[in-house]
């Protein structure tokens, strides 16, 4: 089949352009020929101009994939895919999609209570269990992640954080010490120097990086969220509260085995994929 995936400039840092890139990789691998645009630097794509990109994504046997925070149809595209890498509509793009659009999500959760409940699951992740290890290292600070979680940043640190902990180390902000970072094996040297890792984003797979680095990795709660509903893959290792850290603490050596695991769904996601669409 032929496919072209709309994308950013490639960035190791950004979950969805990783995923986007890691998904051309796979669709290569399997014989398929993959386009790419936005994303010169990637080592997976078929680079092509956003002005040739408009011509391919009109024609008849081309799959355009699209993440969700594209509004519409820009390439204005014969056949459409679109992969919910987050919630519709929260950092950009459309609550809701053309009818012709085949959707796919990276998670449930993403899509519940809307009307692409049960969509198909495309989770592709690069597992990183060759790159992040407990180095042991002494660690000195302790670890606070933002990301998607600043709007509620405030309320949940002094709700969740501050009256579980009372001898915090030197605390550095994460998404700060991110811009600095050449790669992810210096992101594993400064987990290795974080005792608690602290995440107020619910879904970023640092926390499974930050555990394999053997942090103590806590996911602070969100109001309404219980430990049941976030993300299968932070059943290990991952504390959901600081109340929760034994069970973070007891699990942690089963990480790497858990995130070795993934491949086997990534293969899955594919089929998923190819069978959405000849559906």
């Amino acid at each position: 089949m032929k496919f072209l995936i709309i994308t950013y400039e490639y960035d190791w840092r950004i979950g969805g352009v990783m995923a986007l890139n890691l998904l051309a990789k796979m669709l290569k691998e399997q014989g398929h020929e993959v386009t790419g645009v936005g994303t010169a630097k990637s080592p997976h794509f078929n680079v092509i101009s956003f002005q040739d990109a408009h011509k391919v994504a009109q024609h008849n046997d081309v799959w355009t994939i699209y993440p969700e925070v594209i509004s519409g149809n820009p390439f204005n595209a014969k056949n459409v895919v679109r992969w919910v890498l987050y919630y519709p509509g929260v950092l950009g793009g459309n609550k809701e999609y053309d009818d012709s659009e085949v959707v796919v999500t990276y998670h449930d959760t993403f899509v519940q209570g809307t009307k692409y409940d049960g969509a198909p699951l495309l989770h592709i992740r690069d597992s990183q269990v060759n790159v992040f290890s407990d180095l042991g290292i002494e660690r000195k600070i302790d670890g606070i992640l933002i990301k998607k979680g600043h709007a509620t940043f405030e309320q949940r640190k002094q709700k969740y954080v501050i009256p579980y902990v009372d001898d915090l180390l030197n605390v550095i902000v994460i998404d700060n010490e991110l811009q600095r970072i050449a790669d992810m094996q210096q992101l594993n040297l400064l987990y290795n120097r974080i005792r608690y890792f602290i995440s107020f984003d619910c879904e970023t797979y640092h926390s499974v990086m930050a555990a394999m680095a053997g942090c103590t990795s806590i996911i602070v709660p969100q109001d309404g969220v219980t430990k049941d509903q976030i993300i299968e893959d932070f059943k290990y290792g991952i504390a959901y509260g600081f109340d929760d850290i034994a069970h973070a603490e007891q699990t942690r050596h089963l990480v790497h085995d858990y995130a070795r695991s993934m491949r086997f769904d990534n293969q899955d996601s594919i089929e998923r994929l190819l069978k959405a669409i000849k559906s």
